[in-house]
């Protein structure tokens, strides 16, 4: 392979490697996008503040449902 056979091939690998690059880059920003309108956010960081706030909430939740249940255990007898 001539010199200038394998340096056509490089630029070939490096402008596929430009083209993936912006491919992904355009589907971080589209994700990023539809984080932020989930959350309602104006940046990740709030949206991370949200998704956390809704973590402590489930985890209220969860517990809540957890103590019904040991309460409905305790006052029926189950085969």
């Amino acid at each position: 392979m001539s010199e200038t056979d394998r340096l056509l091939k490089i630029k070939e690998q490096i402008d596929n490697a430009k083209n993936k690059r912006s491919e992904i880059i355009g589907q971080i920003k589209s994700i990023d996008e539809q984080i932020l309108q989930g959350f309602e956010a104006a940046n990740l960081k709030e949206a991370e503040g949200k998704l956390k706030e809704i973590g402590v909430e489930l985890d209220g939740q969860e517990a809540e449902f957890e103590k019904g249940m040991e309460e409905l255990e305790k006052a029926y007898p189950w085969n």
